[in-house]
């Protein structure tokens, strides 16, 4: 590690671990992020465990062993450990006897992790961390709960969990407690930072992490694909075969069901305005929106789209509506609002967070539709907000560049501190 002449930054060299396929939601936001690294000159390498037809800089994959017998290896074990339980969410250990990334972890100056489930060990990660400086971005609760990856209505991680609602288990010393014991103990070396300032305070009331420092560093987003289009909006419409005078309104996630992105809120909402609006839905088990619908509905149904369509959905709906109960960031929304589209979400976690980012005291949110009514709560959105305002916002703060540099200094920093 020495310093580069011509611009005084650190040359380093980074090792980023992100488990499942590239095109997952947190590899997403870890790949734009190692992109960013490299346009600054950083010696960024991806490590994945399914780049697909990937054709990006420094990015690699697990070896043919490790994806197909390792991998399958730990979620067998998974499945044995939970047998006394009857799960009912994402719910990952941390103790995977086998990692998937053994004949890959190189030396670095940084190691990098993002989302690990069924991959590594937090042994291997706290040995590692012992001589090395390792860094995990909080992309969701899973590094300081029992191993729930979102709590939804339980604050137990504030205690160390157990008797764990996701499990349903009565006992205060199950899996989950011992999970949050061993994270406890085996974290103490690792540096945190969270996508939002919500994730970072969450993890701060942690019982794992409540003696971290932990700031927080959004992601971004990609410019090249979210921006107010030049087509004509009737023209987007055509395209999808879109034929409505009706307002409307895009819903969607990759997890539509969920409980923690808000299914049930979804359908009293589909419910109580699908006989005035086109509803146009994307993402994976768009089904489950279907049954909400009333018989005067009017919609389209997309499915799972890549991102370039994704960008033309923004683009023709009037309103985005993110009904999450639960999210660590929420880079639906920061993709809407530079497309030019408004967003509504509930005030709770990260999207409340963002919406008041970008719409400060106009801001108004899902929470007030019983007492407000949701026609009116749209019709304020679609008016007052500035939406060019809000897409030149995201723009100038949630670039790669952006990120990549306040990752950065914090790199710096932390390496600095530990010489």
């Amino acid at each position: 590690m020495e310093r580069n002449r011509n611009n005084n930054k650190l040359s380093l060299k980074v090792l980023h671990f992100t488990s499942g396929p590239i095109d997952g939601g947190a590899a997403k936001g870890a790949i734009r992020l190692h992109d960013g690294l490299l346009n600054n000159g950083i010696n960024s390498i991806f490590l994945s465990e399914d780049i697909s037809n990937n054709t990006k800089k420094n990015v690699y994959e697990i070896d043919y062993f490790s994806k197909h017998i390792k991998k399958n290896l730990n979620k067998i074990y998974h499945k044995l450990i939970f047998l006394p339980y009857k799960k009912n969410g994402i719910f990952s250990l941390s103790n995977s006897p086998f990692n998937t990334y053994s004949g890959l972890i190189h030396d670095a100056d940084i190691y990098h992790f993002h989302w690990i489930s069924r991959s590594i060990n937090i042994l291997d990660i706290a040995k590692l961390a012992k001589n090395k400086t390792v860094i995990v971005t909080l992309r969701d609760m899973w590094w300081f709960t029992g191993g729930c990856h979102y709590s939804n209505d339980c604050d137990q991680y504030k205690s160390g969990c157990g008797a764990c609602p996701q499990l349903n288990s009565d006992n205060n010393y199950d899996i989950s407690s011992k999970e949050a014991l061993l994270k406890n103990k085996l974290l103490q070396n690792v540096y945190f930072v969270g996508i939002s300032d919500w994730i970072s305070g969450e993890a701060k009331k942690s019982h794992v992490l409540s003696k971290k420092n932990i700031p927080t560093i959004y992601n971004s987003y990609d410019r090249n694909i979210f921006s107010i289009s030049r087509e004509k909006k009737t023209d987007l419409k055509k395209e999808f075969f879109i034929n409505t005078d009706r307002k409307i309104i895009l819903m969607g996630s990759a997890h539509n069901g969920l409980a923690y992105k808000g299914i049930s809120k979804s359908l009293e909402i589909i419910h109580l305005l699908s006989d005035s609006y086109h509803f146009l839905f994307f993402g994976n088990n768009t089904s489950v929106f279907i049954k909400a619908l009333s018989q005067k509905c009017s919609y389209s149904e997309l499915g799972f789209v890549d991102e370039h369509i994704l960008a033309k959905l923004y683009n023709i709906a009037d309103i985005f509506i993110m009904p999450s109960t639960q999210e660590a960031f929420g880079k639906t929304i920061i993709e809407s609002i530079a497309c030019g589209t408004p967003v509504i979400t509930f005030k709770n976690s990260a999207p409340g967070e963002l919406t008041q980012f970008f719409y400060e005291e106009k801001s108004v949110f899902l929470d007030d539709y019983k007492n407000i009514g949701l026609p009116n709560l749209i019709e304020y959105v679609v008016k007052n907000y500035d939406h060019k305002s809000a897409s030149k916002k995201a723009a100038k703060n949630f670039s790669n560049n952006k990120i990549a540099n306040d990752y950065i200094k914090l790199y710096e920093a932390i390496l600095e501190n530990n010489r």
